[in-house]
């Protein structure tokens, strides 16, 4: 029987709500190490299969948990800069992002 999971987003408090909308679970740490302390506990847990994560907080953690993080396959952890100011257009960045965490390149249509 396969295991359903869910999908946890951890961003800080003034995004959170967009993210509760949507219906997925959703934390918002105080400080990176509090992120970083969920991040871990997350990875050794079955409950999530993505874990959305601000790349804020990415930035600020251990590199031993950075690595972890990016090497992660289950649960599949996807940083996202929520922050982002960029040349990239909205569409080519979740294009990158995907590419990042799938491994192979999406065209996304507006």
């Amino acid at each position: 029987m396969a295991k359903d999971y869910r999908i946890l987003v951890v961003v800080n408090s003034e995004i959170r709500p967009g993210f509760k909308l949507s219906g997925v679970d959703v934390v918002s740490p105080e400080s990176a190490r509090e992120a970083e302390k969920i991040i871990e506990e997350e990875m050794n847990s079955d409950r999530y299969g993505i874990i959305i994560l601000d790349e804020n907080f990415l930035h600020r953690f251990s590199e031993k948990v950075k690595n972890e993080v990016l090497d992660s396959v289950v649960p599949l952890i996807v940083p996202i800069n929520l922050s982002r100011i960029s040349e990239e257009s909205p569409e080519e960045y979740l294009e990158n992002v995907v590419r990042r965490a799938v491994g192979f390149q999406i065209k996304v249509r507006a």
